[in-house]
């Protein structure tokens, strides 16, 4: 099968000369280019401008067009998509940014100024120190100029230390101006409407260089990137890449005539069928008689009798011959010609990967670290390939915050060039760990705790206070503020506790109160604990088997001086040399205290940050988690599957929710009745779901379930001990269900069946659930056949409105005919009734 391929084009020196329309010539070239690959355009212009520049028919002529670098997306002349500036930024933002650019304008001393100096376009700022009403003479005056003057690039390093919390990406392009847009809304925005449709994309620009408009689309690891001087060079590689006669014959090859083995053969049995007579002995498999010729061979490969052809067969023969000679030949060629593209594209990526990497990777010197740092405080995680949406997912949220003083280690070479690409400060941990899981509690698990307590003594040697954090932790406050309110303390660390000392004030915890384990996935060391932790690394370092929690613990709690009358609930471990706290397990929560307490809702607050502790289905669970919330980061295909969702509400009795919680108070079996009376339900109604989901070949969106009793890892008589809150509640979905080797994992088809792929209870609530998907949604509603809506026998459904009536205990064939009128619709939210499908599915 022939490559899926698509030619992305930048407008301004790539299809045009700036601002000017595109010729005749190249518009020509590119239909022709339409017939052997994919074309799209994708311009930080709007969408008015970019038809000046190639036409009014610019939506049709191309099969992607991606104007304000894709914030408004078209395919096939329909749009898809849309992103708003002043929503991402909000009037106020948008205002400041604003006025100061227009104050700066006013002072600065250029040769002219005309008019427009700001234009704003749906996703992003264009600004234009001269003003974009100049005439082009003055555009090419003015493109002179700058280049000697630098006024673009000065007056950007201006904006981005003047507003660094907006988070906002500055792109020179063009003659006369620069764009502004939030980080990530550069060209490669465009690429999530196209990356999983083909299997090289190649983009062609000439602002490729580091701060031009094509610098990132050009260096994403999801392009082919190719840098051109102007319209005539655009052509002259297109040609070489996708025109030449390899790319033809491989489209000949692999499309219109596959290649057949033995081609001479086929032909020889065509002739045998037209003459009736053998021209070659019968037999299976094809094999070379050794005393053939080397003709006879070339031929057929088996041996020929020639004597015994006519002059007409011989000549048919000869041809056949030559055109296998003349395929072999081509092949050969192609493939060579393939190799080579090949290997120039690998070097191109390679050449790329370096120099990115070379950028981003930082050597953790006193001066580099303090570049980041803000305050004397910088925040640092680290991840390996494996956990890297994570780290990504960690950094989104920092931004959000407007944290920018942070640090990624990347403790392998694969994540050290995504954080690279992406632009984030980053540094090469050199861990020599596994790329995958490194699965909770494995001697893995324990390197990378002994690699984590070293990057603290290291960061602590370079004189900055370290906030370090887990990468399953995520920022929803800047928490420096608080840590402020505590100068003295020399260690700040999270809590496994599960109860507030401080009914939910904004106060360290009174300890020892809350005398649970410390919990080392959220910290904040002063220099003065330096000592410490290099006797934490010599401790975890001497024995492999222990913890580094536990050795923390050990050593923060040794020696420990309580301090009852501290204001600041202080005390001093370590034998009495450090002044440490315990951080205020509201506001920095565990999972316990998050999502299955759920305090930040009981007590209306806001915490600082989150971590995925207590659940029980790995790194699957920790995802979905997150995603309930609402926390997680997501690619934009998760919320485009092809074939729709199905979503249902649960009919859960309330007497089942009634007498789900403990019913002795003992660790006893009859204890658990209830809660597994509920559970037992709610699987029921999954398992129909499940059923339907399959048949109509759709995404299912799991429940919002509900549990009787709390789940750990010991006995317990309803709730963890120390935990306060009210049973039933509404549970996890890893409360109930094993994500990790259940519902994220995949089986074997044959033996299980088809895979189902599901979404978190509250996908259908997210933000970035696309409002097309939202509206377009049907209510499927299962009912006893002849009452009320509920069809005839005859009929096995009925429509009224946006809801389908579906008789009860129909077979899955029929199901998915009555129900395929809607196959369209993106949602089916249904309704289940347990008892009408257990028998239909």
């Amino acid at each position: 099968m022939a490559k899926r391929i698509l030619a992305l084009f930048d407008v301004d020196g790539t299809l045009t000369v700036p601002r000017k329309t595109a010729s005749k010539q190249t518009l020509d070239f590119l239909q022709e280019l339409r017939k052997v690959v994919k074309v799209g355009i994708v311009g930080g212009s709007d969408l008015v401008k970019i038809q000046e520049q190639l036409g009014d028919n610019v939506l049709t002529a191309y099969d992607y067009v991606f104007s304000e670098n894709g914030l408004v997306a078209h395919k096939g002349g329909e749009q898809i998509a849309v992103q708003s500036l002043k929503v991402h930024l909000g009037e106020d933002k948008l205002k400041r940014f604003i006025n100061f650019v227009l104050h700066f304008i006013a002072d600065l001393d250029i040769p002219i100024k005309r008019g427009t100096f700001i234009e704003f376009r749906n996703g992003m700022l264009n600004v234009s120190p001269i003003g974009r009403n100049c005439s082009q003479e003055e555009r090419d005056a003015f493109e002179v100029f700058d280049k000697e003057a630098g006024v673009r690039p000065k007056m950007v390093e201006v904006l981005r230390k003047e507003f660094a919390e907006y988070n906002l990406t500055y792109s020179i392009g063009g003659q006369i101006s620069f764009d502004v847009f939030p980080q990530g809304w550069d060209k490669t925005y465009c690429l999530r409407f196209v990356e999983g449709d083909f299997d090289e994309i190649h983009f062609f620009g000439d602002k490729t260089f580091p701060g031009g408009n094509d610098y990132e689309i050009f260096m994403s690891e999801k392009t082919v990137g190719h840098t051109v001087t102007s319209p005539a060079d655009t052509e002259k590689q297109c040609t070489e890449a996708f025109l030449s006669q390899p790319l033809y014959w491989k489209f000949y090859a692999e499309v219109i005539h596959r290649y057949e083995p033995d081609p001479a053969l086929a032909l020889i049995r065509e002739i045998e069928q037209e003459s009736g007579q053998p021209l070659a002995a019968a037999g299976g498999n094809r094999k070379v008689d050794p005393g053939a010729s080397p003709q006879q061979q070339l031929i057929t490969g088996k041996h020929v009798d020639l004597s015994k052809l006519t002059l007409e067969q011989l000549e048919r023969l000869k041809e056949k011959a030559r055109e296998k000679q003349w395929e072999d030949e081509w092949w050969k060629l192609y493939q060579k010609k393939e190799n080579e593209r090949r290997e120039k594209v690998a070097a191109s990526y390679r050449s790329k990967e370096k120099t990115t990497i070379s950028m981003y990777n930082m050597t953790l010197t006193r001066e580099s670290v303090h570049r980041v740092a803000k305050d004397g405080y910088l925040f640092v995680t680290w991840a390996n390939h494996h956990y890297t949406d994570f780290a990504l997912t960690w950094v989104q949220h920092m931004k959000l915050q407007n944290i920018t003083n942070f640090m990624v280690g990347a403790m392998d070479d694969k994540i050290l060039a995504s954080l690279a690409r992406r632009s984030i400060p980053t540094f090469s941990m050199q861990s020599g760990l596994t790329t995958g899981d490194f699965g909770w509690g494995s001697p893995t698990f324990a390197k990378m705790g002994r690699k984590k307590i070293s990057l603290i003594a290291m960061f602590l040697k370079l004189d900055v206070q370290v906030v370090i954090s887990d990468v399953d932790v995520m920022w929803l406050r800047d928490p420096v503020p608080f840590f402020k309110r505590f100068p003295d303390a020399d260690v700040l660390t999270s809590t496994d506790h599960l109860a507030s000392t401080v009914e939910g004030r904004e106060e360290l915890e009174r300890y020892p109160e809350a005398g649970s384990a410390f919990n080392i996935g959220i910290m904040l060391f002063r220099k003065k604990a330096l000592p410490f932790v290099e006797e934490w690394v010599r401790v975890i370092e001497s024995d492999d088997k222990i913890w580094d929690q536990n050795a923390f613990n050990d050593l923060a709690r040794k020696g420990q001086h309580i301090l009852p009358d501290d204001p600041n609930h202080y005390f001093k471990g370590d034998d009495g040399k450090l002044v440490m706290g315990v951080l205020p397990l509201a506001y920095f929560a565990s999972g316990h205290v998050y999502f299955t307490q759920r305090m930040h809702e009981t007590l209306g607050i806001q915490p600082y940050a989150v971590h995925a502790t207590f659940q029980f289905s790995g790194t699957p669970g920790k995802k979905n988690r997150f995603r309930e919330a609402g926390l997680w980061l997501e690619q934009y295909e998760y919320y485009r599957p092809k074939n729709g969702f199905l979503a249902y509400e649960s009919s859960i009795p309330r007497a089942l929710l009634d007498g789900a919680g403990p019913r002795t108070g003992k660790m006893d079996i009859n204890n658990t009745i209830g809660h597994f009376e509920l559970v037992n339900y709610q699987l029921k109604e999954l398992r129909n779901a499940m059923a339907l989901a399959t048949v109509l070949n759709r995404t299912l969106v799991l429940p919002a379930f509900w549990c009787g009793l709390d789940r750990y890892w010991a006995p317990h008589a309803g709730t963890l001990p120390g935990s306060e809150f009210k049973l039933p509640f509404p549970c996890p979905a890893d409360h109930v269900l094993d994500l990790e080797n259940g519902f994220s994992r995949h089986w074997d088809e044959n033996e299980f069946g088809p895979n189902l792929d599901y979404r978190e209870a509250s996908f259908l609530n997210s933000t970035g659930l696309p409002h097309v998907i939202k509206e377009s949604a049907v209510n499927v509603v299962v009912c006893t056949k002849g009452k009320g809506y509920c069809p005839e026998p005859d009929a096995p459904g009925t429509v009224d409105g946006n809801k389908i009536f579906l008789q009860e205990n129909l077979l899955s064939e029929q199901i998915k005919l009555t129900l395929s009128p809607v196959s369209h619709v993106q949602e089916l939210l249904n309704a289940l009734r347990t008892a009408g499908l257990d028998r239909a599915l």
